[in-house]
């Protein structure tokens, strides 16, 4: 199913249409956009939204469940645990920057889609860690991905 957007211009009215017609006098009496979007379109939109935040969403939350066996295995001190666990956030600011750079010189669904193999490479990578410094590497490049991925959904269905 597609949006469906009419752009109709007219001198003395603008009409907006959700299911039914409606039509209202502009104050200023000059034309205005007409968008008819269907509600099929309008859901796609709001999950695609939800699953792009819960990439960072749900990578917050496995590292509180993850955290105690992770400092046990590697003997971690406070510091580093903290280290450890905002890595990605500090990532995210850097990859929401990128993200328009990628966007424009690559396109839009290449952007999507780096940032879903930067998160996919990521998150392999931190299973397949053996130290705290990879570890922490791995988590800053899937950090990337997901500010890259953030920036990219909600850019995308903004336009």
């Amino acid at each position: 199913l597609d949006l469906v957007v009419h752009w109709m211009e007219d001198q003395n009215y603008n009409t907006l249409t959700d299911g039914d017609e409606e039509t209202k006098e502009d104050f200023q009496g000059k034309s205005t956009p007409h968008f008819e979007i269907q509600f099929s379109f309008l859901l796609r939109c709001c999950v695609t939204v939800a699953l792009g935040s819960l990439l960072l969403g749900y990578d917050l939350g496995i590292i509180s469940g993850a955290i105690v066996p992770i400092q046990k295995h590697f003997g971690l001190s406070n510091f580093e645990v903290e280290v450890l666990t905002s890595s990605i956030t500090f990532a995210s600011i850097i990859g929401s920057f990128v993200a328009g750079t990628v966007a424009d010189q690559l396109g839009r669904k290449f952007g999507l889609l780096s940032a879903a193999l930067l998160f996919l490479g990521g998150s392999i990578g931190m299973g397949l860690s053996n130290s705290f410094g990879e570890l922490v590497a791995w988590r800053l490049f899937t950090g990337i991905g997901v500010g890259i991925g953030l920036v990219r959904v909600f850019r995308r269905n903004a336009i």
